[in-house]
């Protein structure tokens, strides 16, 4: 998500600052602007200096670190709890005008999933810190990096069975990562006068139909299984024993609670209110799944 953030902010002439943990990996993006426009520091929440240097100057702040999942001191509660309010609290520090903070559609303190609740009581530090932060609830992103249609199409692929986890119901609002790096390059310039943006797509869709589209474009039928969510998290508890796991405990909950945006609060900023009208799944999915068709993309 960063590097599409950045892109665009780049093509609209910002002079851009890229605090990352490991700079030397970076160098791809410096062809997204002119000579100088970007530059990369090397930061990292552990050590609250780093991230003040890479502050240090600027007019605005834009937060996108999240976790899928937890491994080792990269949990939810430094990252997702914590994270943003020592931002926020860096940036009323050096005086930064505009603060803008990337949470997640779904984010709740009552929750029963530690990273909705973890990402909830991270907004609650932000906004003690710095009130006027902007805070931004995409749904599912999707794109050709994404580690949501690219991972379930592979797995479709080499599988006659596909288990739904959590039954298959969960609601999902998937919007095109282009799409939300233009609504955060809007909201950079003027968000409206909302505090509070929920970022999706146009259709909603269940985990089931996710599923099936992709069987579908990758032209591979397939057995869908409901799985309860007992029996998923059971699955998924030998998953976390995998360095990248396709499925956590913590996920298998998170599927109890529909990801798609607010349409009746009248405090919450939409794509509608920035002026832009989201892709859709069946314009751009297929573009870079279709590579898992038996054979290939073109192999009829």
């Amino acid at each position: 998500m960063g590097r599409h953030i950045a892109s665009t902010l780049l093509k609209k002439g910002y002079r851009l600052r890229v605090a990352v943990r490991r700079p030397e990996l970076c160098g791809h993006l410096q062809t997204s602007g002119v000579a100088g426009q970007i530059q990369f520091v090397q930061a990292n929440l552990r050590y609250p200096e780093s991230v003040e240097q890479a502050i240090l100057g600027s007019d605005v702040v834009i937060n996108s670190i999240g976790l899928l999942f937890e491994k080792g001191s990269q949990n939810f509660n430094n990252i997702h709890k914590h994270g943003p309010g020592l931002i926020a609290n860096l940036c009323t520090k050096n005086k930064v005008k505009k603060l803008i903070h990337i949470s997640a559609i779904g984010s709740d303190a009552t929750s029963t999933s530690k990273y909705a609740r973890t990402k909830a009581e991270g907004e609650n530090e932000l906004l003690e810190e710095k009130k006027d932060s902007i805070i931004i609830r995409p749904s599912v992103v999707y794109g050709p990096d994404d580690n949501f249609f690219n991972q379930f199409a592979k797995i479709i692929s080499i599988s006659p069975l596909f288990p739904l986890f959590g039954g298959g119901n969960t609601k999902f609002q998937p919007i095109y990562v282009a799409d939300l790096a233009n609504a955060i390059a809007k909201i950079v310039e003027d968000n409206k006068g909302k505090q509070i943006f929920e970022i999706g797509g146009n259709e909603i869709y269940s985990f089931k139909e996710i599923i099936e589209f992709i069987s579908l474009t990758i032209k591979k039928k397939i057995i869908v299984l409901p799985v309860p969510s007992n029996i998923s998290k059971s699955i998924a508890f030998f998953m976390m024993l995998l360095p990248r796991p396709l499925l956590t405990p913590d996920q298998v909950e998170l599927l109890k609670y529909d990801n798609i945006v607010d349409i009746e609060s009248n405090n919450i900023g939409r794509l509608g209110d920035l002026g832009i009208v989201p892709n859709s799944i069946e314009t751009i999915v297929p573009s870079y799944i279709e590579r898992f068709c038996k054979g290939g993309k073109y192999n009829s």
